[in-house]
């Protein structure tokens, strides 16, 4: 059996395994980074590290608002060595899963690692390695058009 931290963002069930949820807070006000992409919302000072908030949505670039950005109540705070950051996102729950994934479908796919149905919706499990990998990529091309 797995067990996922589950997020809801824009109507959808995303999920992470357990254990790499580190906490959930209420959103913070954070620092804006100056020439970071759209996704990196900021940056908090939490108990004296500097954790980056990530916008889900734009890092899956699922087309979501600015304005429900900053009305989203909730930031989990994800630990997946040797990244720790923030996502922004509407709720945040636990889920268990007993069986096989099923293959992701076009589009997210390269982030998702399967999906797994449950009674009551679908978790969408997110493929953590791959979506640092998306962010660190764009974090150098930003680098590389601002120097």
């Amino acid at each position: 059996m797995r067990e996922f931290t589950t997020f809801e963002i824009a109507g959808k069930t995303y999920g992470v395994d357990l254990r790499h949820l580190r906490e959930v807070l209420e959103q913070l006000p954070s620092t804006p980074v100056p020439l970071a992409p759209p996704a990196i919302r900021g940056v908090i000072n939490l108990r004296g590290d500097l954790v980056p908030i990530l916008a889900l949505d734009e890092w899956l670039e699922l087309g979501t608002s600015d304005g429900v950005l900053s009305r989203r109540p909730w930031m989990a705070v994800l630990d997946i060595a040797p990244y720790y950051f923030g996502v922004l996102v509407d709720r945040v729950s636990t889920a268990s899963f007993e069986g096989e994934l099923e293959a992701p479908g076009q589009g997210l796919g390269k982030f998702l690692e399967g999906i797994a149905p449950t009674s009551t919706n679908a978790i969408h499990v997110l493929r953590l390695p791959s979506l640092i990998r998306h962010l660190e990529q764009g974090l150098k091309q930003e680098n590389a058009l601002a120097a």
